[in-house]
C-alpha cells in the first residue's frame, strides 16, 4: 500500500500466498479500490493477487465474528494435492466468492448447530461425515501444517523450496566449490 499510494509506484504487482484477513470491512474496501479489485473486468491482469488453497484455515482468520473481512483479488487452488493443474485454479470475483475460499466458511452459530446435531439429518454418508467434521476455519492446529506445508512444497514461500534441499543448486545437485 505504501509503495503504491504514498510513493506513487503504479507499475507494481503484489502476490501473497495464504494471506490472512488484514482488517475490517472498510480496510477491505480501501484495498479493493486502491488496486481496482472490486470489478469483474481484467481479472487476469490484477495488480494484487491473493493466492489461497483448499482447506487452508489462514485466509479464513481472524474470524469475521471479530470484525475482520477479506479483500478481493483471490486466486483459489481447489486441489488439495500437488501439483495443481490449470483446471484447479480459479480467479475469484469479489471479496467472498462462494466458489473460492469463502465457500468453506459458515457462521459460528451454524457450525455449533451442525456439530451439536441440531441440523437436519444428511441423506448420504459423505454429507453426514462432513456435517460432523470441524470446519476448516476452526482447525487451528492446521495453521502450522496445512498452510506452511502446502506453499512450502510448491516452492513459493522459501527461496529454493524445501529447506531439506538447501546447499544444493537449483538443479538439485550438490553445489561444488569448483568452477
Amino acid at each position: 500500500m505504501e509503495l503504491k499510494l504514498s510513493l506513487g509506484w503504479d507499475n507494481l504487482v503484489v502476490t501473497t500466498f495464504g494471506e490472512p484477513r488484514v482488517g475490517n470491512y472498510q480496510l477491505a474496501r480501501y484495498i479493493d479500490k486502491a488496486f481496482q479489485l472490486d470489478g469483474t473486468k481484467n481479472l487476469e491482469h490484477r495488480t494484487y493477487r491473493r493466492v489461497t488453497h483448499n482447506n487452508d484455515p489462514v485466509p479464513l482468520l481472524p474470524l469475521e465474528e471479530w470484525g475482520y473481512s477479506p479483500h478481493g483479488g483471490e486466486i483459489y487452488i481447489s486441489k488439495q494435492e500437488l501439483q495443481p493443474t490449470e483446471e484447479d485454479i480459479r480467479t475469484c470475483v469479489g471479496d467472498s466468492d462462494p466458489e473460492c475460499g469463502a465457500g468453506a466458511e459458515t457462521s459460528l452459530l451454524e457450525d455449533m448447530r451442525r456439530l451439536l446435531h441440531f441440523a437436519s439429518a444428511s441423506p448420504s454418508i459423505e454429507e453426514y461425515i462432513v456435517a460432523r467434521t470441524l470446519p476448516t476455519r476452526l482447525k487451528i492446529w492446521q495453521l502450522f501444517f496445512a498452510h506452511r506445508d502446502y506453499f512450502w512444497r510448491l516452492g513459493l514461500c522459501v527461496p529454493g523450496g524445501d529447506p531439506a534441499n538447501w546447499g544444493r543448486g537449483w538443479s538439485g545437485g550438490i553445489e561444488s566449490e569448483e568452477l
